[in-house]
């Protein structure tokens, strides 16, 4: 089993290698594709990667504030 975990492992650090790689050109092109769907993306990740996530959009959206509030707005790099 364990040359299966190490395969895994593999490919898990090949794909975050990839995303810091990659991932501010992809966030930037979302951005200027459809700004919408940038905000909804970078809200979601906000939420979930600070646990700011609640029951609904404005309670959500009120806890991402005061979160940014406290420790400082959470720029692109962070989402990425």
């Amino acid at each position: 089993m364990r040359p299966l975990y190490h395969k895994k492992a593999d490919r898990l650090r090949a794909k975050a290698d990839r995303l810091t790689q990659e991932g501010a050109q992809k966030l930037a092109a979302l951005k200027a594709r459809d700004e919408a769907e940038y905000q909804l993306f970078r809200t979601h990740v906000r939420a979930c990667h600070r646990r700011t996530r609640r029951e609904n959009d404005e309670d959500t959206a009120k806890r991402i504030a005061d979160y940014e509030a406290k420790h400082g707005v959470i720029t692109d790099a962070a989402v990425d």
